[in-house]
């Protein structure tokens, strides 16, 4: 049972990003397999590749998060759901602290 309780995850994974997509995974990997380049071989093109790749995912992961927010707006009833969203809005503010 104690080993079991050790390897089995309770409750919500840690640092859990609704968000993610197979794309981000991608391009997260891509940013990853440039900065071990830059590490062994320091040249500016090799930064240069890096700080694009890097850009590329933080556009990339932008533009999700908020596709994600306007589809989750929309599917909101405000006449139905209106404890839903002060509890959604409640949830962001005391992450974003």
């Amino acid at each position: 049972m104690n080993s079991a309780k050790k390897a089995i995850p309770i409750g919500a994974r840690k640092n859990y990003r609704p968000y993610w997509t197979e794309e981000l995974e991608e391009l997260e990997n891509e940013v990853n397999v440039a900065r071990k380049e830059v590490e062994e071989h320091p040249r500016v093109v090799n930064n240069v590749n890096l700080k694009r790749k890097t850009a590329k995912l933080r556009k990339e992961t932008i533009r999700i998060q908020r596709q994600g927010w306007q589809e989750k707006k929309a599917s909101l009833n405000m006449e139905k759901d209106g404890n839903k969203l002060w509890r959604l809005i409640e949830a962001l503010s005391r992450s974003e602290g």
